[in-house]
């Protein structure tokens, strides 16, 4: 499944108030052959996922001084994000996670890019990790095969990410009437939200690119 699959009739709210559970969090990693796909093409770790677990590991230096004691400066903070799940054969992101490509991958190759965000509220990160697979086959007789592996940050640190899901938008398949006078009122996606179109002319048409708000 694919971020804009799973978001393509939610409608996110950034003020959203109340408990967030588990199966709210979203994982999704760029497995474009280039590594320059837009986040809503990223796969989403779904199929079988029994588990994630987001961790914070914050590193630190303690020097004592005279007569102050001692004092301790945060230096960094490394972001290691865990997955558990049953092996489901056909799954974008677990065809990719344990492609032999990516199991043995070392340095840059096992580097990829990811997003962990709160689904309900679009709020979360984006960044930069190494892919790690534990565990690509384990289990005992009839049980389901699991499988296990984590990222951890590489690169600089995430970025702050809020995406808006599709709901409440729709795309048309051809030009509409009003696009050479209201093309102001229609949106483009970038980086996992809606950008209002800008220019002093209408941008030529291209299906699958712009978007409007339906209809109340």
């Amino acid at each position: 499944m694919l971020v804009r699959e799973l978001y393509e009739n939610v409608v996110t709210d950034p003020g959203f108030s109340g408990y967030i559970t588990a199966d709210n969090m979203v994982l999704a990693v760029d497995i474009s052959a280039d590594g320059k796909a837009d986040i809503d093409d990223w796969a989403v770790a779904q199929a079988g996922l029994k588990s994630t677990s987001g961790t914070l590991s914050p590193e630190k230096k303690t020097t004592a001084y005279i007569r102050q004691g001692k004092n301790t400066v945060k230096t960094g903070n490394q972001r290691i994000i865990s997955f558990d799940a049953d092996a489901y054969a056909g799954d974008p992101f677990q065809d990719f996670v344990l492609s032999n490509k990516m199991k043995y991958a070392t340095g840059a190759g096992a580097v990829v890019s990811y997003a962990y965000f709160n689904m309900l509220t679009g709020k979360g990160e984006t960044g930069r990790a190494t892919l790690l697979i534990d565990t690509d086959a384990s289990g005992n007789a009839e049980d389901n095969l699991g499988i296990s592996g984590s990222l951890e940050k590489a690169e600089g640190a995430p970025e702050e990410l809020y995406y808006q899901g599709f709901g409440g938008y729709e795309c048309p398949d051809s030009a509409p009437s009003d696009w050479s006078t209201s093309y102001t009122s229609y949106f483009t996606r970038s980086r996992g939200a809606f950008v209002a179109v800008t220019g002093d002319a209408a941008p030529e048409w291209k299906k699958g690119t712009y978007y409007k708000k339906k209809s109340a």
